[in-house]
């Protein structure tokens, strides 16, 4: 009798593939490196991503100095690999990058392989309590993410995002400037976005209003919007806050409130407006 072939292993034919990339945080001043999250895919070109719940939580403990710019990040990457089923290594942004791609081999499905390698390569996690993050297509950085698109496909020249403004304290989300060349950088229209659908609504809309008011001393600025769609049907809370942020918002009568949905709409007006004022400067 032929033993050889009881002798074999045959667990080794049921191992699947999979080739994974870790979304790592690189602290600019100790030069640190925390993970905080895992990107896998297998032999199909199926794509998973897991990512810490909320950054914030860990901002003070690390010291991050632009928390929000590591969520937008995240949530732009979190937007690329569910709609594109797409991911490259390299950088982010400043401070957020994917590692070079790496193999793993379990016989474990794709979402175990996902469970497993997250629990043992995020660091980051250990700085505050982790849960299961939950993706809101609904948030802020999706909705810029949907406005950019529009822009892109429509091929608008003069808008522009998360323009950087001397003497404010953020930067403003969607703005409009002169289409001639020593107008472009004069902005006509400037928008923020709030979302209505995040938990932390009320601090999100003051920050974009304060905004708002800051622009009141910037008279080439001709409008100012605040973009505060109702994407999805609100919960009862949800909807207390909208409606109490907007009667806040309609007492200044120099703020636009935009609440319709439509994203081309939105982007269609703010072009439409921006050419009407370069048309009067002939």
């Amino acid at each position: 009798m032929d033993l050889s072939n009881i002798l074999i292993d045959n667990r080794v034919s049921t191992l699947n593939d999979y080739t994974y990339s870790l979304i790592q945080l690189k602290l600019p001043k100790t030069y640190e490196i925390f993970n905080l999250g895992v990107i896998i895919s297998d032999e199909s070109k199926n794509i998973e991503i897991k990512t810490v719940e909320n950054i914030y939580k860990a901002s003070e403990c690390l010291a991050l100095e632009n928390p929000e710019g590591i969520e937008y990040a995240l949530n732009i990457l979190i937007d690329r690999v569910i709609n594109y089923k797409e991911f490259n290594e390299g950088c982010i942004s400043q401070s957020l990058f994917l590692s070079e791609s790496r193999s793993y081999s379990s016989d474990e499905s794709l979402t175990e392989a996902l469970e497993n390698l997250y629990n043992i390569t995020t660091t980051i996690k250990k700085a505050f309590k982790e849960k299961n993050r939950t993706i809101n297509m609904h948030d802020k950085p999706h909705i810029l993410t949907n406005l950019r698109k529009v822009v892109l496909e429509n091929k608008y020249t003069n808008i522009y995002f998360n323009k950087k403004v001397k003497n404010l304290h953020k930067n403003i989300d969607t703005t409009v400037t002169g289409l001639d060349e020593h107008d472009k950088e004069k902005i006509i229209i400037a928008a923020e976005v709030v979302s209505p659908h995040v938990t932390d609504f009320f601090k999100n809309f003051s920050e974009s209003y304060i905004l708002m008011q800051e622009l009141m001393k910037f008279n080439d600025i001709k409008h100012k919007f605040l973009f505060m769609p109702k994407l999805t049907n609100l919960t009862k809370e949800e909807n207390k806050n909208y409606l109490i942020a907007l009667e806040i918002a309609s007492n200044n009568k120099n703020i636009e409130i935009i609440t319709n949905p439509d994203y081309q709409k939105f982007i269609h007006n703010i072009d439409s407006l921006g050419h009407q004022y370069n048309q009067k400067l002939f």
